[in-house]
C-alpha cells in the first residue's frame, strides 16, 4: 500500500491544505473512505507532547465503522482521543504524541492505519521532527522543576526467571506543591507482562509504585529494558528506563 505523507499539527500552524491516504472499504469513491491530515510538518522537543487532527473521509455510500490504530517509535505514546468512527460520527480524531526524553533528534516516522468492518485498510504517514529541549525551549525555569516530579527505581538489574513474575519498587518524588495524578505507561520487551499500581496515582498519596513484571517459559533469555512514562495532567512527561534480566 502506497503511504502517503500528513504532518502534525502544531499549535503555531495554520490549517491548509490537505493530503490523503489511499482509499479504504471499497474500490469507488462512493463506497470508500480516506485518512486526511496536514500537509505540513511540525516540530517537537523531546519530552513534550503534541497533537494530530486527522479525519475521516467517508465516500457517500460507506456506511462502516472505522478503528483507528497507530504505529509509533520507542520513544513515541500515541493517543487517541477516540480510536473507533461510527457511520453517524463527524469523522474528526484528535491524537496526542508524546515525545520522551533522551529521543534522538531527527525526523521520526509514525503510522496511523484506518481498517474498516469490511474491505482494505488504509494508512496515513506522520512525520515528527524532534529538537532537543534546550534548542526549543531556552527558558530553562528551573523553577518549573520546582513544582514537578522525579521518578526512580532500581540502580541494578533486577534478575527474573522464567515462569516468574517479580515486583520492582518505584519511587515517585514529588516536589514542593505538585498535587497532580500522574498516569503510567510503559513500552515493554516482547513476551515480558508488565503492569503498575496504582495505574493513575492519585495526588497527595504515598511515594511508593509497584511495577509486576512477568516473564513467560517462552521470554527471551538476557537483558531487557522497560520504559516507563509518567504522564502528569499538566507539564511534561516523565521516562525511566527499569533493566530487568531473564534467566532460566
Amino acid at each position: 500500500m502506497k503511504k502517503l505523507l500528513v504532518c502534525l499539527l502544531g499549535a503555531s500552524l495554520a490549517i491548509g491544505c490537505t493530503r490523503s491516504s489511499e482509499r479504504g472499504g471499497g474500490t469507488e469513491r462512493r463506497d470508500s473512505f480516506t485518512l486526511r491530515g496536514p500537509a505540513t510538518s511540525t516540530t517537537i522537543a523531546e519530552g513534550e507532547v503534541q497533537t494530530v487532527s486527522l479525519t475521516v473521509d467517508r465516500g457517500k455510500d460507506f456506511n462502516q465503522t472505522v478503528k483507528l490504530s497507530a504505529e509509533a517509535p520507542f520513544n513515541f505514546a500515541p493517543e487517541f482521543d477516540h480510536n473507533v468512527i461510527r457511520p453517524n460520527d463527524n469523522g474528526e480524531v484528535k491524537m496526542k504524541i508524546l515525545v520522551a526524553k533522551e529521543t534522538e533528534p531527527g525526523t521520526h516516522t509514525l503510522r496511523v492505519i484506518g481498517t474498516p468492518e469490511q474491505g482494505n485498510a488504509t494508512a496515513l504517514e506522520l512525520k515528527v521532527n524532534v529538537k532537543e529541549r534546550a534548542a526549543a525551549d531556552n527558558r530553562n525555569d528551573n523553577r518549573a522543576d520546582d513544582r514537578g516530579f522525579t521518578l526512580s527505581g532500581p540502580r541494578t538489574s533486577t534478575t527474573i526467571k522464567r515462569g516468574e513474575t517479580k515486583t520492582i519498587d518505584l519511587t515517585m518524588d514529588r516536589k514542593n506543591d505538585f498535587r497532580e495524578n500522574v498516569k503510567f505507561s510503559w513500552d515493554a520487551p516482547k513476551d515480558l507482562k508488565v503492569t503498575i499500581e496504582p495505574n493513575a496515582h492519585e495526588a497527595a498519596t504515598a511515594r511508593e509504585v509497584r511495577m509486576m513484571v512477568s516473564a513467560p517459559d517462552e521470554a527471551p533469555l538476557g537483558d531487557q529494558t522497560i520504559r516507563v512514562t509518567a504522564t502528569p495532567q499538566t507539564g511534561n512527561p516523565h521516562t525511566l528506563d527499569v533493566k530487568v534480566s531473564v534467566q532460566k
